[in-house]
């Protein structure tokens, strides 16, 4: 390869994918079959490389990378040159969006979830790679990387403002949620409700989606790790070409203002930290830039490092950092107040989900011009709903393509288990916290009559505590996070370092995954992007954000909040592509199908022989008969094994505690609440029988899990008599041995209509 050659395959210059003799099972193909699949559609895509030793590398898309860049500094300059003008169409775009298309973002939201639990009950034993893959880091330091990245900087200015902005302050905007009797109670409530919602199943499901995606069709059929790959399967070998690079172009544009307005966030939210630890530090625009550009450099740093010694790390050390600062305040403060307030708000959150993820303020939007409405009522759709949808779709593309970087060898249960499922509940008690603390500080400030800008020598003269601030003031919004930890005299000081500490983390954790990803996108999804582009994207999203925060001063907050929405629009359509993509993708796998994988044979309600009834007879009042058989004859083959004691403990440990649930119940006649301790036996039972159950299950490779193991038991003579039946007696269900697996085939090149598709039957649609 040539220095500085630029290629086109799409023009034919490079040889073809030789034809193979014949179709690859699933089992046979590998990892450098997957390899060199990978490396034939990157080459179609227009590359520019450069190459100067070992270290001065470019490997580059120069069409998409141009578009992005050209595109991004576009917008940028006009915006700086001529801000007054530009801040009034970026806000006429933003009411134009959320009169026209709220609808669409708050729908497709709620489709997006809802298709994420379709995918997790049906093909969530889909490994995403081949069958002998395996992940490449373990399940903690995933789920930290995708959390500290997916969440950064904002997830702790929201932790605080989001549930004060609409609770009883002067800047107080209608929720419009809920609308029942507007009491304290209600507005504290529904407050929570509302930036839980923000932060919900909805948020992380524009990451899933995605990654769910690229990893099927990065891992498992060969394509390259970008953007454009989310469209193969509609498009087919189009995506190769121009459409390809458009795609990747605005994906870029859509990642830089996405991430670079949470970083203005960040950089802000730094100082204002810094600045109650440093009372002398000024909050000027150089301080500002200053704390910018020092995250840039460890960004830099990192980018260097890699991502096993650089993310890994940072991402485990912030995510502990914040789980110290969490449990601390949590157990400092009233624990059983946080504890009640976290199950009322799941209640709340649970119960209200529909109709919150639908709401749309429609009817404020058809009465806008009839005065019945306050202007904050007719705004708070954009300043809140439609903003959190843009800026989440905004970091989709980047977090997406991160998390599809480390899913390789994961199942997908295993990724919406740690992406979608356990993020929400780790969020459900961080803004019960953080959010509980609030409200309580801002009912004693107005229970004080504390007003903002209120120093420490008047609110004692009122006698109220000197940690008692009004949050809700305008000025104070950037140092709520930090506030709420003057209320622990003795450890505040420790907790704002705490603090930050995460803010600093969170910030260049996600600074350095955007950088990798641009340079992924950039580089046509070349997982190990030159340090060179990492860099060069570094430096390009601290410029952004640098901008960003001079515009901010000429035009205020609100208006480089467009930003966030226009950005998040395009990537809102591109996923709503990604939605089809993946069902047909996952429609043509035909791994997934029941009869391939091993079940548990289905036995309840299809008791055909007069052996079974006996069997169900016996287990009904003897289970541990059986479950003492099973657990010998799977148990390991020690010495000890056949034994008279160990056996006679094998079905010991079953009948004790389920015979004295019996006797427990009939001594219930004449004792009061005796019955009760015969059901804690009852349970005892369940979970040594369970856990029998789990350990067969892994032994000998069965779907299920846990809850399903346990759940089951309630029917206990029907699942032990079922688990006897596949164990004991016969082989479990299993593919027939020499069948091929066909979710991985190869596909003839020079068949019409084929040319490198792994899905010829959606080539064949596209060209229909």
């Amino acid at each position: 390869m040539e220095n500085g050659v630029l290629y086109n395959e799409v023009n034919g210059n490079l040889p073809t994918i030789p034809q193979p003799q014949r179709a690859l099972s699933h089992r046979e193909f590998n990892q450098n079959d997957l390899t060199e699949r990978r490396k034939e559609f990157s080459k179609r895509c227009l590359t520019f490389r450069f190459e100067r030793g070992d270290r001065l590398i470019l490997s580059v898309n120069p069409l998409s990378t141009f578009i992005g860049g050209f595109l991004l500094w576009l917008v940028i300059i006009w915006a700086v040159v001529d801000h007054d003008q530009s801040a009034g169409y970026f806000n006429e775009a933003r009411l134009w969006i959320t009169d026209k298309c709220t609808w669409f973002y708050v729908g497709s939201q709620l489709v997006w979830v809802i298709l994420i639990i379709i995918i997790y009950f049906k093909y969530g034993h889909l490994r995403l790679g081949l069958d002998t893959d395996r992940p490449r880091y373990n399940n903690f330091e995933y789920f930290t990387m995708v959390f500290t990245t997916g969440l950064s900087t904002g997830l702790l200015y929201d932790s605080v403002n989001g549930p004060i902005v609409g609770y009883r302050n002067e800047n107080t905007q209608n929720l419009l949620l809920y609308q029942g009797k507007n009491t304290y109670i209600a507005q504290a409530q529904n407050s929570l409700n509302v930036t839980m919602l923000h932060w919900g199943l909805q948020g992380f499901s524009v990451y899933v989606l995605p990654c769910l995606l690229l990893s099927v069709l990065c891992y498992r059929k060969g394509l390259p790790l970008s953007a454009r790959s989310m469209l193969y399967p509609v498009f087919g070998k189009k995506v190769f070409g121009r459409l390809g690079d458009c795609v990747d172009g605005f994906t870029i544009v859509s990642i830089s203002f996405g991430v670079a307005t949470s970083f203005n966030l960040g950089s802000l939210s730094m100082v204002s930290g810094a600045r109650i630890l440093f009372p002398e530090l000024e909050d000027s625009q150089t301080a500002r830039f200053i704390a910018l550009w020092i995250v840039a450099g460890l960004s830099m740093i990192s980018a260097a490092a890699g991502i096993r010694m650089s993310i890994r790390r940072m991402s485990q050390l912030c995510f502990l950092v914040g789980s110290i600062f969490t449990l601390t305040i949590a157990l400092s403060d009233n624990v059983w107040y946080l504890l009640n307030l976290a199950v009322q708000s799941f209640g709340y959150y649970v119960q209200f989900f529909i109709g919150s993820s639908t709401f749309t303020a429609a009817f404020l939007q058809e009465g806008k011009d009839t005065g019945l409405y306050t202007k904050d009522e007719i705004n708070w759709m954009h300043h809140n709903t439609v903003f959190y949808w843009g800026w989440w779709l905004g970091w989709a593309s980047m977090v997406s393509l991160f998390s599809a970087r480390l899913s390789k060898g994961r199942t997908i249960k295993n990724v919406i288990h740690l992406q979608f499922f356990i993020p929400m509940i780790a969020l459900f008690v961080w803004f019960s916290i953080t959010g509980g603390l609030a409200i309580d500080m801002q009912n004693r400030a107005i229970a004080g009559n504390i007003t903002c800008g209120m120093d420490k020598a008047a609110r004692k003269m009122m006698n109220v505590e000197p940690w008692v601030q009004r949050l809700g003031c305008a000025n104070e919004t950037y140092k709520q996070f930090f506030i709420i930890a003057e209320k622990y005299d003795d450890i505040k000081v420790f907790l704002q370092v705490l603090g930050l500490i995460i803010t600093l983390m969170y910030f260049i954790t996600s600074f350095d995954s955007a950088a990798l990803v641009m340079g992924i996108i950039s580089s046509n999804g070349d997982e190990r992007p030159p340090l060179l582009q990492r860099m060069f994207w570094c430096i390009t999203i601290g410029a952004v954000t640098s901008i960003l925060l001079i515009y901010e001063e000429k035009v205020g907050r609100s208006e480089v909040s467009s930003f966030v929405i226009l950005a998040g629009l395009p990537f809102a359509l591109l996923l709503c592509f990604s939605a089809i993509s993946i069902w047909r993708l996952l429609k043509l796998e035909p791994y997934w199908r029941y009869d391939t994988v091993k079940h548990w044979r289905m036995l309840y309600g299809n008791i055909k022989s007069g052996r079974l009834l006996k069997d169900v007879l016996i287990a009904t009042l003897a289970p541990w008969y059986y479950l003492g058989q099973i657990a010998i004859r799977e148990g390991k083959k020690t010495k000890q094994t056949d034994q008279h004691p160990n056996r006679f403990f094998k079905y010991f440990q079953f009948a004790l505690p389920f015979y004295l649930w019996i006797f427990l119940l009939f001594l219930h006649i004449g004792f009061n609440y005796v019955n009760y301790i015969g059901w804690t036996f009852f349970i005892g039972f369940v979970i040594l029988a369970s856990r029998l159950r789990t350990g067969l299950r892994h032994q000998h490779g069965i779907q299920g899990n846990v809850i399903e193991d346990i759940a089951i038991l309630v029917i206990y003579p029907f699942t032990v008599v079922q688990m006897n039946e596949q164990i004991a007696v016969r082989e479990p269900n299993h593919r027939r041995e020499g069948a091929p697996n066909p979710a991985f085939e190869e596909t003839n090149v020079n068949d019409a209509g084929s040319e490198g598709n792994v899905f010829p039957e959606i080539e064949e649609e596209v060209q229909a």
